[in-house]
């Protein structure tokens, strides 16, 4: 039936900055995850692409992505201020679109 193909509106990702999206994504945490948490995903995955541990050519440009996506999730006000200012872009967008 057409009911199955619906997606219900998640208002929880609508409002988060693709960045911090990302950043999320890439250490496998959830929008609510504590700092433990995120700490042990971050340590998880330095720990598998540190550069002194991986000889892999393209691991010290993936432990470099990792260091800097749990830096910036670490700065809840900076987290927050992201998706408040990508919410409100999103809100006015449609507004400031029509007055060209």
């Amino acid at each position: 039936s057409s009911r199955s193909s619906f997606h219900r509106f998640d208002s929880s990702r609508a409002s988060e900055s693709p960045r911090v999206r990302s950043c999320r994504e890439l250490l496998g945490v959830g929008r609510g995850a504590s700092d433990q948490e995120l700490k042990n995903a971050y340590r998880r995955l330095a720990f598998l692409y540190h550069p002194d541990r991986n000889p892999s050519e393209s691991a010290a440009a993936e432990f470099d992505r990792i260091r800097k996506a749990y830096e910036l999730l670490q700065d809840r006000g900076r987290v927050n201020e992201m998706d408040r200012d990508y919410a409100r872009e999103r809100l006015f967008a449609p507004c400031v679109e029509g007055l060209d």
